[in-house]
């Protein structure tokens, strides 16, 4: 069933006049300067959504200040309806613009991970870090959708489930934090108040940094394979560049929760904050438990080749299809 599926939704992305906004109105659309400036908005719009950059102003500043559930939800369930939405838009009523809006979605994609960067070397607030991260992998997710192609579709869902997984994960951190601990440096308590969730987080970052046999590896590689088959070498060279900095920033959230120094009072006072938060939700043993539900979604991670990958593809097929 899946193979079927995945022949008629190659046949479809092959498909120059399937359902295109041509199609729709005329075949001088192409030199139509309000059709240019409608699909023009209309992608400001969901860059201004997914937080790419340069419309991404607003969500350190939101994010930093929101609730924990809030900006959850906004950096993760939101971004994948919207990535998901203009897929559907991309190889449907704009499929015939694809040659135009190829460069300008791998341009976005690359200014996402270059602002992404720049925001998450220097930055000390954990929220705003988080804001600053994900816009690289926004990034990496727009180049994969530039390609136009099967593989590159396929590298977008793989990376957005990985990227919801992942996301959850450093959010699920704060919560165990408490409320009045929001800056990198605080994470240097993991190491005393739960170091098998210290450890999780770590295999997370090792994760999205792109180290193998991680998932955050293979979903690069995958966007990386979309920009190969289609000879776009100048792409992929660029976005090679662009992981080694990126895992600079990583790694240095690993350095603070295993090798920066923390006080024990500061220690003592996380937990009784995390014990306090946790007694919210009746745990019987509250840092095991934190860390066996961590545990589990870390599982896909870690054991993505061997566990996750071919059901995903045969999810990624059914899911993909049934949106045309």
């Amino acid at each position: 069933m899946s193979t079927s599926i995945q022949l008629n939704l190659f046949n479809i992305l092959q498909n120059e006049n399937y359902y295109s906004i041509t199609s729709l109105f005329s075949d001088n659309i192409h030199n139509n300067i309000l059709a240019w400036l409608t699909i023009f908005f209309i992608f400001i719009n969901f860059f201004f959504k997914i937080t790419a950059a340069p419309f991404h102003f607003w969500a350190p500043s939101v994010y930093g200040k929101g609730p924990i559930a809030s900006v959850t939800f906004l950096s993760i369930f939101f971004k994948v309806v919207v990535f998901f939405l203009m897929f559907k838009l991309l190889f449907t009523i704009f499929h015939s613009f694809q040659q135009t809006l190829s460069p300008i979605l791998f341009g976005f994609g690359v200014l996402s991970i270059c602002f992404g960067i720049l925001g998450a070397i220097s930055e000390k607030v954990l929220k705003r870090f988080f804001v600053y991260s994900s816009m690289g992998h926004v990034g990496f997710m727009l180049a994969a959708l530039s390609v136009f192609s099967l593989n590159g579709s396929s590298a977008t869902f793989h990376y957005l489930f990985i990227y919801m997984i992942t996301s959850f994960l450093l959010w699920y951190v704060l919560f165990f934090l408490g409320t009045d601990k929001s800056h990198l440096s605080d994470l240097s308590v993991l190491k005393h108040t739960n170091p098998i969730l210290g450890f999780l987080f770590t295999m997370v970052g090792f994760s999205m940094s792109g180290i193998p046999p991680l998932a955050g590896f293979f979903i690069k590689f995958n966007v990386f394979c979309s920009l190969y088959e289609k000879s776009q070498l100048i792409g992929f060279a660029l976005l090679l560049l662009l992981t080694l900095p990126a895992f600079f920033y990583y790694l240095r959230v690993i350095k603070i929760v295993w090798f920066d120094g923390s006080s024990l009072h500061s220690s003592e006072h996380c937990t009784n904050v995390a014990v306090q938060n946790l007694d919210k939700i009746d745990y019987e043993d509250e840092g095991e438990n934190l860390a066996y539900s961590y545990s589990y979604l870390t599982f896909p991670l870690i054991f993505y080749v061997f566990v996750v990958k071919l059901p995903l593809l045969q999810l990624q097929a059914e899911v993909l299809f049934s949106l045309f």
